[in-house]
């Protein structure tokens, strides 16, 4: 592993906030381009990082829903259950 991958990544929020200020930054201007270059690239960085966040909890969310949808496999159907009811 590169010291990179060992570095713990923020959270969601913590990234898309750090991501708001750096482009507050560069939009404000006054930056030598080499440091535009290197904030650039770290918001680089944290979009693709908050973009994965965002669709492992996009897929997390469709699997929940899915789970919910689905008839549970050890309970009666609706005629079974009605059958054992006496009238």
């Amino acid at each position: 592993m590169t010291g990179e991958q060992q570095e713990e990544q923020p959270g969601f929020e913590q990234a898309y906030s750090e991501l708001e200020r750096a482009v507050q930054t560069l939009e404000g201007g006054g930056l030598t381009l080499d440091d535009s270059i290197n904030l650039y690239e770290r918001c680089m960085k944290l979009a693709r990082l908050c973009s994965t966040r965002l669709d492992a909890a996009e897929l997390r969310i469709t699997e929940l829903q899915s789970a919910l949808e689905q008839p549970p496999t050890s309970a009666p159907s609706p005629d079974e259950a009605s059958a054992d009811v006496p009238y």
